[in-house]
């Protein structure tokens, strides 16, 4: 007897295969724009530079302060069950905040914030959190940098029953809404969930000494800690990062469709199709 694979498991395996999509590589290194399917390059999305009302200094790349103070890219992605987020800017990215106590955060040194996660309904409308008042105490989910190394970072993901964010205008411009103030810097009731800790990276500017805008961090968690978010159904993901002198603003809206099953289910239901296709010929 000889056991024979039918036509039809050949082509289920082959279109199971095909199927594989790229995903972002949280390595601490930029792969380009692209790398992250919902970024800050990708309309409706824009990185704002917020420290002017006009348009003189809304330059893409420089906000005042100098390099340092930059954040010129935010990008997040979701594949194999993991959420993955990635952030290229100054040395700004390499200051955290790590619960400093809100009376010290002052004029400097300055701090970068949470990276705030918001989910909704697919199309759902949301206010631009980089403008004043713009859903403030709306967003779901802070990654909370916790430590900091020459080229790692650990972090956890927070939540609360009701979130509550620190705003700061350390510099006094939110009653002309001249910029430099934020509503949405930190989340100050959230818990860490499941007390879970994970491990980024980052890569350093090749001269540090300089602060320059070229500083990638990234990292990645369980999509599921993001609960409210059914992956069966997708949603509107909405991610925002500023610093403490909100002299740059971040903030990435991607509708993401259904995620299809883990590759290890398709694969499973595969093999059972492949068995199936197997025919043994009796000999006569």
């Amino acid at each position: 007897m000889r056991p024979t694979i039918t036509r039809t498991s050949l082509i289920f395996s082959l279109c199971i295969f095909s199927g594989v999509t790229m995903a972002a590589t949280t390595d601490g290194l930029f792969g380009g724009v692209n790398e992250y399917s919902y970024n800050t390059e990708a309309s409706p999305n824009d990185k704002h530079n917020t420290h002017s009302l006009g348009t003189a200094n809304s330059e893409y790349n420089d906000g005042s302060g100098g390099d340092r103070y930059d954040i010129n890219y935010l990008g997040f992605d979701i594949s194999d069950g993991q959420f993955q987020f990635g952030a290229v800017g100054g040395s700004i990215l390499t200051t955290p905040h790590l619960d400093i106590d809100a009376d010290s955060i002052d004029k400097s040194p300055l701090y970068l914030g949470d990276i705030a996660i918001n989910v909704t309904d697919q199309g759902a409308d949301y206010q631009d959190p980089t403008q004043n008042g713009g859903m403030s105490n709306e967003w779901d989910y802070a990654v909370r940098i916790l430590t900091m190394a020459a080229d790692s970072f650990t972090f956890s993901v927070l939540t609360a029953d009701d979130p509550q964010w620190l705003g700061l205008d350390i510099y006094g411009r939110e009653a002309t809404d001249a910029g430099h103030h934020t509503d949405t810097f930190r989340m100050e009731n959230g818990a860490a969930i499941g007390g879970q800790v994970f491990t980024g990276k980052i890569t350093p500017d090749s001269d540090a000494s300089d602060g320059a805008d070229d500083y990638v961090l990234e990292g990645s968690f369980d999509l599921s800690l993001l609960s409210l978010f059914d992956e069966e159904v997708g949603g509107r993901i909405i991610t925002y990062l500023t610093m403490s002198c909100a002299n740059d603003e971040a903030i990435v809206v991607g509708d993401v469709s259904p995620v299809p099953l883990p590759s290890t289910v398709w694969l499973f239901g595969s093999a059972l199709i492949g068995f199936v296709g197997v025919s043994r010929r009796t000999k006569v």
